[in-house]
């Protein structure tokens, strides 16, 4: 299993290859959607990803419009020891 440095690495290199033309490098704050970085038809690969990296399903009922606003929300959604705020 992958260290959640690891994982934080593999997800930047991930997003850069979904935006060749991008001229800086993503830092774990910088918008993905919002910003078009990455598509909405990217989601479903990247939910893929996301799962098997945690080894365990994600639950696509329980997912809210910021799930994926950035890598560092991304990382403490899906891969926090520490349970999720409430919205």
């Amino acid at each position: 299993m992958k260290s959640p440095e690891e994982i934080e690495t593999s997800l930047r290199m991930w997003v850069q290859r979904k935006a060749p033309g991008l001229q800086t490098e993503v830092q774990p704050t910088t918008p993905l959607l919002a910003s078009g970085i990455i598509k909405s038809l990217h989601l479903a690969e990247l939910i893929m990803m996301l799962e098997m990296w945690r080894g365990e399903p994600i639950d696509v009922q329980s997912l809210i419009p910021g799930d994926f606003q950035d890598i560092e929300t991304i990382m403490r959604r899906f891969f926090s020891t520490q349970p999720r705020e409430s919205q």
